[in-house]
């Protein structure tokens, strides 16, 4: 039963993503879900099956974009692995928290993007 919720969990949030940036974009700006989702499962899931959603939710936005293929896939599962590394170290049940490490998260993921655009 757990399987099958987290096959429900990855097809709901990719299916919303799509959503979201195909007809609710403004501007051409979408939020990124699959970035905020990816972050959150890792804060709440056990490694194994957060490092599992961050990598394939990757390869879905890698064949959702246009860019080197793997990309996001690599940089959303070095995401999960600092989370899990962070984890013991800080308390994300708070909301502040949260908010700082999606924060330098998303600015290392853009900066680490550019990076490997550039390779």
């Amino acid at each position: 039963m757990k399987f099958f919720g987290n096959i429900f969990v990855f097809i709901f949030v990719s299916v919303i993503y799509w959503l979201f940036s195909n007809n609710f974009s403004f501007l051409s700006i979408a939020p990124n879900l699959l970035f905020t989702s990816a972050i959150s499962l890792a804060i709440l899931l056990n490694p194994i099956v957060a490092l599992s959603f961050c990598f394939f939710w990757g390869l879905y936005a890698d064949i959702m974009g246009v860019n080197a293929f793997g990309a996001y896939a690599l940089i959303y599962t070095l995401i999960c692995y600092a989370v899990y590394i962070s984890k013991k170290r800080f308390d994300f049940d708070m909301p502040i928290p949260q908010i700082i490490l999606v924060f330098a998260l998303s600015v290392l993921a853009f900066l680490f993007h550019q990076l490997l655009s550039l390779i």
